[in-house]
């Protein structure tokens, strides 16, 4: 299973220039605060799995060598009430009951506590 990999670093990590830019803009912008500058890194992966079922030992790999803090699935081809459960993982599942699609959101269980449940849109 192929994915993509991201890292999200730290605002003060970023190159000062745009960072004081950001500053200078916020302050236009009636006074607002910067960022905080106590952000945390982050890996985040996102993966096509086309049919999770299938895919469960690819999946597993992925969190045992990577780690992400993050796993982005698409395409789970879930039906009905199944999720995704993960031992020291939550999920956020979205499932359809056409042949393809289906989301996933898989959060390490140390995070949960900054996650934010959105209500789904509408079609």
């Amino acid at each position: 299973m192929e994915y993509q990999q991201w890292t999200v670093q730290p605002l003060n990590q970023m190159n000062k220039n745009e960072n004081n830019v950001k500053k200078r803009k916020a302050n236009r912008r009636g006074g607002r605060k910067s960022m905080s500058s106590s952000s945390i890194n982050m890996k985040i992966i996102q993966s096509n799995c086309d049919g999770l079922t299938s895919k469960r030992e690819s999946v597993k790999e992925i969190l045992e060598v990577e780690a992400p803090d993050v796993l982005l699935l698409n395409d789970t081809a879930l039906k009905g009430n199944r999720k995704v459960k993960i031992p020291k993982y939550f999920s956020y599942t979205k499932n359809r009951e056409k042949a393809k699609g289906g989301v996933a959101t898989v959060v390490k269980d140390n995070l949960k506590n900054n996650t934010i449940k959105v209500d789904e849109g509408r079609d």
